[in-house]
This record gives C-alpha cells, sequence and structure tokens, in this order.
C-alpha cells in the first residue's frame, strides 16, 4: 500500500478527514476516458494524517464486471494527490516497484491475493 512505504517515518497512520466528490472528475479518470474507459461513478479525496503530516489521496471508484455471487463489483484507483514533490516521488517509486519489477524502487510488499487495491481495467 501507499503507506507502507512511510511504514518508517509513521507505523500508525490515521484518516484525518475526506471529501466526496462525484463529478469533479480527476485528471487521471479524464485522460482514461479520453482513452475509451468509462468514467468513475464517484470519486473521494482522502486526507491522511501520517504521525502530523497531512498526505492527499485520490480515489476514483469504478463500476466493474461481477466476479462472482456478489451482486456488486467494484475498482478503485487509489494514488497521491500531485500535490507535492513527495506524492510525486511515491507515485513514481511505486510505478517502479509495480511495473518495472524493481525490489528497491519501493519498501513494500505486494498485498496478499485478492487483498489491495487494483487499478481499472478496460473491459
Amino acid at each position: 500500500s501507499w503507506e507502507e512505504m512511510h511504514k518508517s517515518e509513521c507505523s500508525q497512520p490515521k484518516l484525518s478527514r475526506f471529501q466526496g466528490r462525484p463529478k469533479d472528475y480527476s485528471p487521471r479518470a479524464r485522460m482514461l476516458n479520453w482513452l475509451g474507459y468509462k468514467l468513475p461513478f464517484d470519486r473521494h479525496d482522502w486526507v491522511v494524517d501520517r504521525c502530523g503530516k497531512e498526505v492527499r489521496y485520490v480515489i476514483d471508484f469504478y463500476n466493474a464486471a461481477s466476479t462472482g455471487p456478489e451482486p456488486v463489483a467494484m475498482h478503485l484507483d487509489v494514488r497521491p494527490a500531485l500535490d507535492s514533490f513527495e506524492a510525486c516521488y511515491d507515485r513514481l517509486r511505486m510505478f517502479a516497484y509495480e511495473t518495472l519489477g524493481l525490489a528497491g524502487a519501493a519498501a513494500v510488499a505486494p498485498p496478499p491475493s485478492g487483498q489491495g487495491l487494483k487499478e481499472p481495467s478496460k473491459q
């Protein structure tokens, strides 16, 4: 997870506040829509208190095909808001870790199977 990268500086981050912004599409959601993906049905901005430092995350909620008997399926696209140098650096580190397989790029382990947050996939 994103906060795992900062576990050495703050072992217990807490949700400080959040705001629903369902029709205020993020730049990433707009870009993905331009590439043919559907727009998210909701968006939240969450502010996490990382032991005294506030960090904002953008969460886009997408409908997804059901994968079983559960009636509702969704994908969450979660990432730090690009409002600080550290957030940009975190996103680059996570990209390097997930996409390029660079073990030293992020001090995180992948979530156990079936857990964690996934990017929306084109269907």
